[in-house]
């Protein structure tokens, strides 16, 4: 059972549960939220307006794309969160780790004004499901690219931080922005994927977050064209792989 070794030294060990912990919150919240909307829209129904005409400010959608990245991106950076706790006084490791998700976060919040376009612009030139099942292929595809695996092997890099004072935050906020545009390099695309689909959204979301995940514990080595990660990680012999991969 080696490719789970790496998933079993996180959860008992290190932020993992505080994170997952946040992740859960933030797929309530979104329920809530959608709900919401849902909500609205039948109201707008029942009162004999066509809800396709109704809008909501750009903002409300921010909002959505930013609670979905929170809870799907969050427990992907355990091992990072460790590192930046451990670098620093211990007074000040709940503040400094704040600030580390704060930058981290803000990457991927800015990252869907770009996303969110792309996924209007996909679903204006195909149909969802057509689409959906498209994307995943492509998600797959890219997943097992040598951009992809350089991207996973930045995110597992550290830099050095301040271990005191202000420093030590402002350090650990720029970590994670760093890391943040690191882990967009290898997810991005499948980012889309839940908002591809019709039906489902949040199991979507749910199942992309366990995929990203076990693609995360696989350790870094030389880009190549590879089967993903993620598959290797959780079927590893069965798929004639090692299940994580050591330097090639």
């Amino acid at each position: 059972m080696r490719r789970f070794q790496a998933f079993r030294a996180q959860l008992f060990s290190g932020p993992l549960i505080t994170l997952i912990t946040i992740s859960f919150g933030a797929f309530v919240l979104l329920w809530m939220l959608q709900h919401g909307f849902a909500a609205v829209e039948l109201s707008a129904s029942d009162q004999g307006h066509s809800h396709h005409g109704l809008t909501f400010p750009m903002g409300y959608e921010m909002l959505n794309w930013c609670v979905m990245v929170i809870a799907m991106m969050t427990p992907l950076v355990a091992h990072n969160l460790s590192y930046v706790r451990s670098a620093v006084d211990a007074r000040i490791r709940g503040s400094v780790a704040l600030a580390f998700l704060l930058g981290y976060w803000a990457v991927w919040c800015v990252t869907g004004l770009f996303l969110m376009p792309l996924t209007a612009l996909i679903l204006a030139l195909a149909d969802a499901n057509i689409a959906f099942l498209i994307m995943i292929l492509g998600g797959l595809i890219y997943s097992a690219s040598p951009i992809a695996q350089l991207g996973r092997n930045l995110c597992h890099q550290s830099q050095r931080l301040e271990a005191f004072g202000a420093p030590a935050q402002w350090s650990s906020a720029r970590y994670g922005l760093v890391t943040g545009m690191r882990c967009t390099l290898v997810c991005w695309p499948w980012m889309i994927v839940p908002m591809l689909a019709l039906s489902g959204h949040m199991a979507a979301m749910i199942i992309v977050t366990v995929f990203l995940f076990f693609d995360r514990l696989s350790l870094p080595t030389k880009p190549a064209w590879r089967i993903p990660p993620a598959l290797g990680t959780v079927f590893g012999p069965r798929l004639g792989v090692p299940a994580l991969n050591g330097p090639a």
